[in-house]
C-alpha cells in the first residue's frame, strides 16, 4: 500500500536527518503532488502527509462543488511554516492583527479577452503554520487545510467572483470535520465538536444570530463562524420524517444560483434559495434552527447510542426497500461509533442487496458485501 501511495516508512533517523537539513523555513523542502506544492519546514511527515491529503480531498471539491479544471493556472503552493513569526514574515497580506488565524488562501484572477472572447485563470496560495507553535495539537492543522481548500474550490466554482460569507465560510467550516482516509476515501457529517460547543453555548444564551450572519457582505467576526457552520451543517443534514435530507437541494441551489452570476445581497440570495423554496421566513426558519441545533449537541453527546439510533432507524429503511437512505444511516452511525457491528453488518446486507439484484453478476458488491460483514465480525469479536 505504501509503495502505491510513492511513499515507503522512514525510519526516526532519516526524520530527524530531514529536519537538520530543512530546519528552517530559509531551508525548507518542498513536495509536488498532483494538485498542490507543498513547501515547509515543519517536518518530512507532514509534508508528505498535507501533500496527499490535498490531492486526495481536491477530488472530493471537484466533484461536489463542480469545477472545471481549466480555470486554474497551474498547482496551488502551500506554505507551511513552523512558526507563526515565519508565516507573517511571508505572508503577502498583513495578519498580524489577526492573533487567532491559523491560515488563510489569496487568489489571484488573471482575465484575458480576445476579441469576444473572455478567458479566466485563477491562481491560488495557501499560507499556514505549525499550530503547536500556539499550543494547538498537530491534528487540528488538517481541518485548517480543508477550510482553504474549500474556500479554492468555491472559487473555481463560481469562476472567480466571491460567495456572501454565509455560505462561503459555511461550507468551509463544514468541511473542516472532513475525514480523509490513507486509500482517498472522505466522509463527512461528524460534526466538528469546537464549532458545535460554540454554537450550543450561543443558542442557549438566547441569541438569534442569524439575521446578523445574513448581513455580512465581506468577511465574518470570529464569533459569527459558528453560526455559519451550523446554518451549513444543517442546510446540508436535517432529515425530515422519513429520513430524506429534504434541505440538501436549496443548499446546492445557492451555490448553482451564484455559478449564473446573479448578483445581490447575501440575505438577497438566503431568501431567493432557501427561504422562499421553503415556504418560510426568515423568523420560523430560525426557530426550527435553533431546535435542531441544541437537539444535535444533545444526541452528540452521546455519539454511541445517537450510532444505535441511527442502526435502528437504517434497519427500518432496509427493510421498506430504501436501501440508499439506509446506507445513509449506516455511514453516519459509522462515524460516531465505528466499533459497533450493527452498522457494518446493515452494509454488508445492501451491498448484498445489489449483488442479487444485479443477478449476482456485480463483483464490486459481492467485494463490498464481503468487506462489510467481515468489519461486522472483527468489531462483534472485539466486544
Amino acid at each position: 500500500r505504501l509503495m502505491g501511495l510513492r511513499e515507503v516508512a522512514r525510519p526516526r533517523s532519516c526524520l530527524a536527518a530531514w529536519l537538520d537539513e530543512h530546519g528552517t523555513w530559509a531551508r525548507h523542502d518542498t513536495l509536488a503532488g498532483d494538485e498542490y506544492v507543498v513547501r515547509t519546514d515543519i517536518g518530512y511527515d507532514v509534508m508528505q502527509k498535507a501533500a496527499r491529503g490535498l490531492d486526495q480531498i481536491a477530488v472530493f471539491y471537484r466533484r461536489f462543488y463542480g469545477t472545471d479544471r481549466r480555470l486554474q493556472r497551474g498547482k496551488t503552493k502551500v506554505a507551511l511554516c513552523r512558526t507563526r513569526a515565519d508565516f507573517e514574515a511571508i505572508a503577502p497580506n498583513p495578519i498580524t492583527q489577526n492573533p487567532g488565524l491559523l491560515a488563510f488562501i489569496s487568489s489571484l484572477v488573471r482575465i484575458t479577452t480576445e476579441g469576444s472572447r473572455v478567458t479566466r485563470e485563477i491562481e491560488f496560495e495557501i499560507y499556514g503554520f505549525d499550530p503547536r507553535d500556539v499550543g494547538r495539537p498537530l491534528e487540528s492543522l488538517w481541518p485548517t487545510l480543508w477550510h482553504e481548500a474549500s474556500h479554492q474550490y468555491m472559487k473555481l466554482a463560481l469562476a472567480g467572483e466571491p460567495a456572501p460569507p454565509w455560505l462561503d465560510e459555511g461550507m468551509a467550516s463544514y468541511f473542516e470535520g472532513a475525514r480523509v482516509a490513507y486509500d482517498g476515501r472522505v466522509a463527512v457529517g461528524l460534526p466538528l465538536r469546537e464549532r458545535l460547543d460554540d454554537l450550543h453555548g450561543m443558542l442557549k444564551g438566547g441569541a438569534r444570530p442569524l439575521g446578523e450572519l445574513l448581513e455580512q457582505e465581506q468577511g465574518l467576526p470570529g464569533h459569527l463562524y459558528p453560526v455559519a457552520w451550523g446554518l451549513v451543517y444543517h442546510l446540508h443534514h436535517a432529515r425530515d420524517a422519513e429520513g430524506r435530507t429534504a434541505m440538501r437541494p436549496v443548499l446546492r441551489g445557492a451555490i448553482e444560483e451564484l455559478a449564473r452570476g446573479t448578483s445581490g445581497s447575501a440575505r438577497g440570495l438566503f431568501e431567493t434559495t432557501v427561504l422562499h423554496p421553503l415556504g418560510q421566513d426568515l423568523e420560523a426558519f430560525e426557530s426550527e434552527w435553533i431546535t435542531a441545533m441544541l437537539a444535535l449537541h444533545e444526541r452528540e453527546s452521546a455519539p454511541a447510542e445517537y450510532a444505535r439510533e441511527l442502526t435502528r432507524r437504517g434497519e427500518e429503511l432496509l427493510a421498506a426497500g430504501e436501501l440508499d437512505l439506509a446506507r445513509e444511516h449506516f455511514l453516519d452511525a459509522r462515524l460516531r461509533a465505528p466499533g459497533q457491528p450493527e452498522s457494518a453488518l446493515g452494509l454488508s446486507a445492501i451491498a448484498l442487496a445489489r449483488w442479487e439484484a444485479a443477478r449476482k453478476k456485480d463483483d464490486d458488491a459481492a467485494d463490498d458485501a464481503l468487506r462489510w460483514a467481515r468489519r461486522a465480525y472483527d468489531a462483534a469479536a472485539a466486544l
